[in-house]
């Protein structure tokens, strides 16, 4: 009984270490490394969606910082990865990721990655846009040693 209750005991502590992290995680602000600025153009219930890479975890934020005509609208901001349809599949982080947002100079989207890899960054029409829209928004991420150097 007692070897049972040992072999219970070790496959679920190994079940456990198996178990993948999730992807992103809200933390308290931390200092980004790397800042990668994308501008578009959002037209009516569009979508747009822009690559970012890591090489290890870390803190990640994404800041909209200009939108407009009007400068008050908002929009749907969010991290995540890929999809095989070509979609930024949004890591679902209620009340962190995504968010409904205006533009800003503080992050509206804030968090940690828990591992490496490209990620994307969406902004979305949550039905508030009436014609095509100007953005600017960046997004502030660990360095990817690979594609984007960085000095410490």
């Amino acid at each position: 009984m007692k070897a049972l209750s040992r072999c219970v005991l070790v496959l679920a502590w190994l079940t456990a270490a198996c178990s993948e992290p999730p992807l992103l995680s809200p933390i308290p602000p931390g200092p980004p490394m790397v800042i990668q600025s994308f501008n578009g153009t959002l037209q009516p219930q569009g979508t747009d969606l822009y690559l970012f890479s890591v090489a290890r975890a870390g803190y990640v934020e994404v800041t909209l910082l200009a939108i407009g005509p009007p400068r008050t609208v908002s929009v749907g901001l969010g991290i995540g990865r890929l999809d095989d349809t070509g979609t930024c599949a949004v890591i679902p982080i209620p009340g962190v990721n995504p968010v409904t947002a205006q533009a800003g100079p503080a992050a509206q989207v804030t968090g940690q990655v828990t591992n490496y890899g490209t990620f994307c960054v969406t902004i979305y029409d949550v039905g508030n846009l009436s014609g095509p829209t100007l953005y600017t928004m960046t997004v502030a991420h660990p360095c990817d040693d690979i594609t984007v150097r960085c000095s410490l």
